[in-house]
């Protein structure tokens, strides 16, 4: 729903990753994608029949391409893996590509060791741990081995984390069964929930995860015209109608876009079944006066340092924008709580306090 700031320092960070892909926590007899691929690309030779009616000679530039441009591609961002899909598709075009081609080349590029280990350890401290589609269910890298005893032969020290283990999954973009050579590129791939996964499948979303701004919100959740009024009129929840639509509406792609999105993700059935939050947002809009939020940030001067903690108390979650990934539900919290005006476009309350 919102996308990522793709800026030099997220660049710099998935090169320095991708450099060190494998190279650290792995036994000495484990082999490298590159040694895999080569092993590969000796087996197509002499069996190509495997492979259905591809050429063999294509088989194996498809494969050589890779090893040669390895780094490229586990760098490339989205504009960088719009080329190279067109790279390979001039050797091998997706509709050519058959089920044995495909899981061999993933096999060989050790998706499975990346989505088990490597991809945890960049995931984590981007901080994303929500469903980066539906934003509703964690998506969490958590603690599963520490170290008890120190080693020093490799470097360990004791309360060191030996393992991750990550409560996502991982949904490719662009996918594995039609752009094998993607599947372990940083930016094809997405942490989501289960459940998002298993409805996306291998379709296309229309969603970009990573941008380069400015503009990074592309759907957002509202209320419908007299929606407050109604509710505050008689107490029913029933009169609270909850909207999503694209940021910018207006364009008929836009709009297919939200509608296609919703339908995908079931986006309106999980958002309109928490009604019972935009009741407490309204209650709040109407209780957190600016007289009361006066009286409670000189009662508890010491507990809200920066008002922004106090915001946070208010809505029950963070309320900057950047901030949505760090816990469920928070961009709908974000959303509704501008749209009643209980916050502002920058996250602060509306009824704050002049200071001084």
């Amino acid at each position: 729903m919102r996308q990522i700031l793709n800026n030099q320092q997220l660049k710099d960070r998935v090169k320095d990753f991708n450099e060190n892909l494998f190279r650290t926590g792995r036994e000495d007899e484990f082999e490298m994608p590159y040694q895999r691929l080569r092993i590969l690309n000796k087996h197509v030779r002499f069996n190509a029949a495997d492979y259905g009616e591809i050429q063999t000679g294509r088989l194996f530039r498809y494969i050589k391409k890779i090893r040669r441009h390895y780094l490229r591609i586990l760098n490339a961002d989205d504009d960088e893996i719009t080329k190279l899909i067109s790279e390979f598709n001039r050797i091998i075009p997706v509709d050519r590509i058959n089920e044995k081609f495909w899981k061999d080349v993933v096999r060989a590029m050790r998706y499975n060791a990346l989505r088990d280990q490597e991809f945890l350890k960049i995931l984590r401290p981007l901080g994303i741990k929500t469903c980066v589609y539906c934003h509703s269910q964690l998506t969490l890298v958590v603690k599963k081995k520490i170290a008890k005893i120190r080693n020093e032969a490799r470097q360990v020290n004791v309360g060191d984390v030996l393992q991750w283990k990550g409560l996502l999954e991982l949904d490719h973009r662009y996918p594995k069964s039609e752009f094998p050579f993607l599947c372990t590129s940083f930016f094809n791939l997405y942490p989501i929930c289960g459940s998002c996964n298993k409805a996306k499948s291998d379709n296309p979303s229309g969603f970009t995860l990573y941008h380069t701004g400015p503009l990074l919100n592309v759907f957002r959740f509202g209320l419908a015209d007299n929606a407050v009024v109604q509710y505050l009129n008689d107490k029913d929840p029933e009169k609270i109608k909850i909207t999503f639509s694209h940021v910018d509406p207006g364009l008929p792609e836009n709009e297919k876009l939200a509608s296609d999105y919703d339908k995908m993700f079931s986006i309106s059935g999980i958002y309109g079944a928490q009604v019972d939050i935009v009741e407490e947002l309204i209650h709040k809009q109407q209780v957190y006066t600016k007289h009361y939020n006066k009286a409670l940030l000189d009662d508890f001067e010491s507990l809200f340092p920066d008002q922004g903690m106090f915001t946070r108390l208010v809505i029950g979650t963070y309320e900057k924008e950047d901030d949505i990934f760090r816990r469920p539900l928070t961009k709908f919290i974000q959303d509704i709580a501008r749209d009643i005006e209980l916050i502002d476009d920058q996250g602060n309350l509306c009824q704050l306090p002049e200071k001084g």
